[in-house]
């Protein structure tokens, strides 16, 4: 995890507690391409060290965000909650967050209630369901909070990827394939579809 120094503005109850705890956010680099609506292959397994560390948290309060662009139209909806350790006060999202895009399309995203990515469903602006993504296994190999907090290195993610494509002959979206991920990496069997569903090949990584 990276701690740094951000100004950023939230509605007018987190600038009031930004002013008031001038904080250090902190912003887990959870590989944020690969993690984030739990969908049909099971839940997250969260491991003992990584509980156990998130635990020790003190937990200081929660914000409702509603932000929105200039022309009115939603930009990001979610639920903050405010941590401290040690000197330090940490922001972290958790449960739904929807994020907006100007081309129509959406991300519907769900943490933990320390900030950890869970799971990731993308949409088109259609309101068509392009990716998914599942977060597996959460788990740290350190004992110590403050190592945890300094650093993501010490992480182990596991996701599971979803990705539809569009076939125009068909017209209709279809899983193109399907696989894991380990720390950003491709593992274990990955699946390839064809347009009608045939499994059109498997590929193995290490």
């Amino acid at each position: 995890m990276v701690i740094f120094n951000m100004n950023k503005k939230f509605n007018n109850q987190a600038n009031s507690l930004v002013n008031e705890y001038k904080f250090r956010f902190s912003m887990k680099l959870v590989f944020t391409t690969f993690l984030i609506c739990l969908f049909q292959i099971g839940f997250c397994q969260q491991g003992k060290n990584y509980l156990k560390l998130m635990n020790d948290l003190n937990l200081i309060d929660s914000i409702q965000i509603q932000e929105c662009y200039k022309d009115g139209k939603p930009k990001q909806r979610g639920l903050i909650k405010i941590y401290k350790h040690g000197d330090f006060y940490y922001e972290m999202n958790v449960e739904k967050h929807t994020r907006f895009f100007k081309s129509g399309s959406k991300t519907v995203s769900i943490y933990d209630d320390w900030g950890t990515n869970l799971s990731n469903n993308y949409y088109d602006s259609g309101g068509y369901l392009i990716m998914e993504q599942l977060t597996t296994k959460i788990e740290t190999n350190v004992s110590n909070l403050d190592v945890f907090l300094d650093s993501n290195n010490h992480m182990t993610f596991n996701v599971y990827f979803n990705n539809y494509s569009y076939d125009f002959k068909l017209c209709k979206y279809y899983l193109r394939k399907e696989g894991q991920y380990s720390n950003g990496k491709k593992v274990g069997v990955w699946k390839f579809y064809l347009p009608t569903g045939r499994l059109k090949k498997e590929k193995s990584y290490n």
